[in-house]
């Protein structure tokens, strides 16, 4: 009986898990449990048995009369043998109820970990609408809730579809700020200098020179930061940023001969 409870166990255990795995692991979970209560009321079923059987011949024994003696002798074997299979049976079940509730804690903690890790795995991104509008807006709204890769993924492709879009340079624009707010200031200033090249009449240039000076001083690069602020406050007179792009090249001048700050 040990041996086919390790059988049993052993061929239920998992081994190599997959995320289709957990419904499987339940339904064992389920069997197995239906044949432990029946097992359970089985061994409950002969355990009464016994009981009664031991109980009337205790009340045989009990008469001590000369005429039973023959059954007695006959009863007090069958009452041995009977007391010895109720103990293995007791046994049995305890020891299956262990095995068991030691595969229903190791299933159940690893139906949790796969879980976990079925949750973990990234969704596959909506694919971007055709419509201009509903795109731009979709993007937008990536952008706000800091799902950098999709905003990302959805302006590229409004750029693409709509090149001469009035809003292609701000969808441009966006892209590259995306990388400046994950602080990937390399990328960003290529993305940047995009808006510049492909969109020079667009509303964003002087936006994205100033983003390019904030960004090349970010990487030390103090002689192209200057560079890019200066253009737009020669470019862009009347530019909102004009301000502050004066204040950022005189800040650049007091640290330009500070190694630690300016590479270059």
């Amino acid at each position: 009986m040990r041996r086919l409870i390790i059988i049993a166990l052993a061929a239920l255990a998992p081994a190599c898990m997959t995320s289709s795995e957990g419904d499987k692991l339940r339904g064992e979970l389920h069997d197995l449990t239906k044949r432990m209560d029946k097992r359970e009321a089985e061994t409950t079923d002969k355990v009464a048995k016994l009981d009664t059987a031991i109980a009337e011949a205790t009340k045989i024994l009990g008469r001590g009369s000369a005429d039973v003696g023959a059954q007695v002798v006959e009863l007090q074997q069958k009452m041995g043998d009977m007391t010895g299979q109720l103990e293995e049976a007791k046994h049995i079940a305890e020891e299956l109820k262990r095995a068991f509730d030691d595969y229903r804690a190791a299933t159940a903690a690893r139906i949790a970990e796969l879980e976990a890790k079925v949750a973990a795995v990234p969704q596959r991104p909506a694919a971007p609408p055709d419509d201009k509008n509903a795109l731009f807006d979709g993007a937008l709204k990536r952008l706000g809730d800091r799902d950098f890769v999709g905003a990302r993924s959805w302006f590229a492709a409004y750029v693409q579809k709509f090149p001469d879009d009035e809003r292609a340079d701000n969808a441009q624009f966006w892209i590259a700020d995306s990388y400046f707010s994950e602080r990937d200031f390399a990328r960003a200033i290529g993305e940047y200098q995009k808006v510049i090249d492909r969109f020079p009449k667009g509303d964003t240039v002087d936006d994205a020179f100033f983003k390019n000076g904030l960004a090349a001083a970010e990487m030390k690069w103090c002689s192209d930061a200057k560079a890019y602020l200066e253009a737009l406050i020669k470019r862009y007179p009347s530019s909102p940023l004009l301000n502050d792009a004066k204040a950022k090249v005189k800040e650049l001048d007091k640290i330009a001969k500070d190694k630690k700050k300016c590479t270059s």
